[in-house]
């Protein structure tokens, strides 16, 4: 998919669930990533799959981290949940499944070229060297 029809989508969601535009960019920039490293782009990958998995980091506090339940949680993960429930309204999954993949500041950006993961929950700075 071209950025410029990614972004629209982003956009339009943005409009729908009035989500931050920071966390349109974060979405942006991840599932361009995985579509740039594969071919087939993130939106097609969850669509085909009906599901999506989400990198996040286990002690990245107050931006992604486990709970006492295990859980992830904070405040990249509330965001990355809002792109999901998104998803689940413009691609017409509304039992998109989510799976959880647990990273370390060396795994995330690989999780994602990679493909093992089409959304990062953390503070990741796009920089000139990442984008290489």
């Amino acid at each position: 998919m071209h950025r410029g029809v990614l972004m629209t989508r982003f956009f339009f969601w943005e409009s729908r669930v009035k989500v931050s535009p920071s966390l349109v960019v974060l979405g942006i920039v991840l599932a361009t990533l995985t579509g740039m490293a594969h071919g087939q782009n993130a939106i097609d990958a969850i669509r085909s799959s009906g599901k999506i998995t989400i990198a996040y980091r286990e002690s990245s506090i107050p931006f992604s981290y486990l709970n006492s339940d295990g859980k992830p949680v904070g405040y990249a993960i509330d965001l990355c949940l809002k792109i999901v429930d998104a998803l689940k309204q413009d691609l017409k999954l509304p039992h998109l499944e989510t799976a959880w993949l647990p990273v370390t500041s060396a795994s995330r950006i690989p999780a994602i070229v990679d493909g093992k993961a089409q959304l990062e929950c953390g503070s990741t700075t796009n920089t000139a060297k990442r984008r290489e």
